[in-house]
């Protein structure tokens, strides 16, 4: 039992239907992304293990759609993972994203509109944007000048900070309504809890079935590559700044890319998708810019060169390589969709 348990069941419990919106400040944290990214990384897993105390569960929905898509095909994705989980019993889904990734004012209230429909709570993760003399995008969800911060959009909003660079701990202040309440210290959690019906799931490394020969190949693999690459980055970008891994975690975490990459590949080589030709270049292109960087992340570390540049290079190509991918998936849903009769969106 950690000693937060009580205060993180409180926020738990205190949480409304609708849109809530938790952000860091970076200069609460000091200098870096990477600690703005493990706090709110933090943060989402001990919510979690609030609810699975509380008899329910949270559920990740990963951020997986640029800002033009969100608006048609995530905003439809999000809805339905909400209507499959909330049968279940779950009011709280925690909406997974790249901090340095900026989500802007029209994709919170679409976020909120399908969150207050079903009486559920979504979080959405972000860093407040610095409105440099005092000035900041319309559109960006928090900003922050040298005395406050400014939430646009939300339910309730939740402030992260993290006091003093060496600290191991960190706080919240959760706004609803008028009122606020702080809770902290709030402890640092490597791993994300899990209910017992989610631990018997978790698959076997060595009796995996192949993913590219399942119906949900693709989506099965991206989960696992979700789950390998949170569990990669909070190994290296700690808040106590090790920047280290055991190497046979790190070729686990390879292994996981390569099988990623592989069930792409069958995906894209799906009967339909013959008639994608741009989806599917653009797709192609991905991959091998995905795949090329792995590679070479993969030689350097295992000559013992790892450095940020070929870290740098890795991450970067990931975005670019879901980005594709979703867009690949949507030009296919749409032709099965419309296929008796529709023309070819291409």
């Amino acid at each position: 039992m950690s000693p937060d348990d009580s205060e993180f069941q409180q926020i738990y419990e205190s949480l409304p239907p609708g849109l809530v919106v938790a952000a860091c400040t970076s200069k609460s944290f000091g200098m870096m992304m990477s600690l703005n990214e493990e706090i709110l990384t933090s943060f989402c897993r001990s919510l979690k293990g609030a609810a699975i105390r509380c008899g329910s569960n949270a559920m990740h929905f990963w951020w997986g759609y640029s800002g033009k898509n969100w608006k048609t095909k995530g905003i439809e994705h999000f809805t339905s993972f909400i209507e499959k989980h909330n049968a279940a019993g779950v009011r709280l889904f925690l909406i997974n994203r790249p901090t340095d990734y900026s989500i802007d004012q029209s994709i919170a209230l679409l976020i909120r509109e399908a969150c207050l429909a079903k009486n559920v709570t979504g979080i959405v993760t972000t860093v407040a944007e610095d409105a440099g003399g005092g000035k900041f995008n319309k559109d960006v969800l928090v900003s922050k000048d040298r005395k406050n911060i400014h939430f646009r959009v939300g339910t309730a909003f939740i402030l992260l900070e993290r006091h003093r660079s060496d600290d191991d701990w960190y706080s919240a202040t959760v706004y609803i309504g008028a009122g606020d309440k702080h809770y902290g210290p709030l402890y640092f959690v490597s791993e994300s809890p899990q209910t017992p019906e989610e631990t018997q799931a978790q698959p076997n490394p060595e009796s995996a079935v192949d993913p590219t020969k399942t119906p949900d190949g693709i989506e099965a693999a991206a989960k696992r590559f979700q789950t390998a690459f949170n569990e990669f980055a909070n190994s290296l970008l700690t808040p106590t700044g090790k920047g280290t891994m055991p190497k046979k975690d790190f070729m686990a975490y390879m292994a996981t890319v390569v099988e990623f990459i592989a069930a792409a590949k069958a995906y894209m080589e799906t009967p339909d998708a013959s008639q994608f030709r741009s989806a599917k270049a653009e797709l192609q292109r991905a991959i091998e810019s995905f795949e090329g960087a792995r590679i070479q992340f993969e030689k350097s570390v295992c000559d013992g060169r790892m450095n940020t540049e070929m870290f740098t290079t890795h991450t970067d190509a990931i975005p670019p390589f879901i980005n594709a991918l979703n867009q690949f998936g949507e030009a296919l849903a749409w032709h099965q969709c419309g296929s008796s009769g529709t023309r070819n969106p291409e």
